[in-house]
């Protein structure tokens, strides 16, 4: 066996035992309890929209039927410069829906903050509420939403909330994604429980306000336009150890659009892959550094079964690898009520080693467009 079957032998043996522990971890979240409790915490509930005039409506609809008490949450909703008439309908909107809803308009931004991070900063100083609730203008959340992040807040004293987020179903790209995110909403999840906080989606979080001013907010990463997620989580993490969750309910979870091309998927990855190295704990980036190894040595060893070398001891952990995901992004799926995607699993696992390679490799690449705005690194 030569050198790089070697090497390759280790990468893929860790992240076994990685894997391993990501099903422990994801299995040992407990279930949130539903709590019967009077509804005196005050929510705010924030959204930074850009060019959102097809969905917004959708999610301030699904926002106002929300069983939590009207008299204790608002919404503020944050217009970034949009172009295409969201601003007027969220005009509009506020005449005839039956919540508190405030309205900021970002009318110019002269700071190096970006855009969604000065927005969130913004409805932040003019929030009523002590607990906040984030997520996005293309999303919709279920009508137990705000109370059963309220329920888990309550009974966990938690500083910061994770929620879990999946993706409307449409088409085949749509299918492949939802396989593809579950894996690394089950990451996330599971490093939170195992105390190790790498990862979580800013289309559905929840902090106290008052941890988020203890830790400045996002000061120190403003000027990242992607962030406002997990930077925060981190710095919380950092202040308040073990206390951090993950809201495992299915009241709790947010679906959102897929990404409709491969154009827009690239960018989108390539903007989350832009801050690897920014990360305070630096364990985050050698894990990022060693997921990218690992998918590396995995397109190597596809390369060897296509050109019909097998080598039984590293192909033969290269399947275990392969069975751990399965059973792994299965166990998410089946959460989100996907479990008839299972099937897709392999596909992605094909796939995914190729794109996370590429996706890796250009994001050092100068720019990326985002939502209209090309991004500099």
């Amino acid at each position: 066996m030569n050198i790089f079957l070697i090497i390759g032998l280790l990468f893929i043996g860790i992240y076994c035992v990685f894997v391993l522990m990501l099903i422990i971890g994801w299995n040992n979240i407990p279930t949130n309890r539903q709590v019967e409790y009077k509804p005196d915490l005050v929510v705010s509930v924030i959204v930074v929209v850009k060019n959102e005039i097809d969905t917004i409506h959708n999610l301030l609809q699904s926002i106002e039927k929300q069983t939590y008490s009207k008299d204790f949450f608002e919404v503020i909703v944050v217009n970034d410069a949009s172009n295409d008439g969201t601003l007027e309908l969220l005009y509009h909107l506020e005449k005839f829906l039956k919540i508190n809803l405030v309205i900021i308009d970002l009318k110019s931004n002269n700071s190096n903050t970006s855009g969604k991070k000065l927005g969130i900063s913004k409805a932040i100083a003019a929030s009523k509420g002590t607990f906040i609730l984030a997520t996005d203008g293309d999303c919709e959340v279920g009508v137990k939403w705000i109370e059963t992040y309220v329920n888990c807040y309550k009974t966990n004293g938690y500083k910061f909330i994770s929620g879990p987020v999946t993706f409307f179903s449409n088409t085949f790209f749509d299918k492949l994604q939802i396989v593809e995110f579950a894996s690394l909403i089950g990451t996330g999840a599971a490093s939170i429980q195992l105390n190790r906080p790498n990862m979580c989606n800013g289309a559905n979080l929840g902090y106290e306000k008052n941890a988020y001013l203890q830790v400045n907010g996002f000061d120190g990463y403003d000027y990242l336009p992607s962030g406002d997620d997990e930077f925060l989580m981190h710095k919380i993490n950092q202040l308040f150890p073990s206390k951090l969750g993950f809201l495992k309910d299915i009241n709790a979870i947010v679906k959102t659009n897929a990404q409709p091309s491969l154009y827009s998927f690239y960018n989108q990855r390539k903007r989350w892959a832009s801050k690897w190295n920014k990360y305070l704990d630096h364990r985050n980036s050698i894990l990022a550094i060693f997921i990218f190894f690992v998918n590396l040595w995995s397109i190597i060893g596809i390369i060897y079964l296509f050109l019909g070398s097998f080598q039984l001891l590293f192909h033969s952990l290269f399947f275990i690898k392969i069975a751990f995901e399965l059973f792994f992004i299965g166990s998410v799926l089946t959460f989100f009520g996907d479990h008839k995607k299972i099937f897709l699993i392999p596909i992605v696992q094909i796939i995914y080693p190729f794109y996370v390679v590429f996706t890796a490799l250009n994001s050092y690449s100068k720019s990326y467009d985002w939502k209209g705005r090309i991004y500099k690194n």
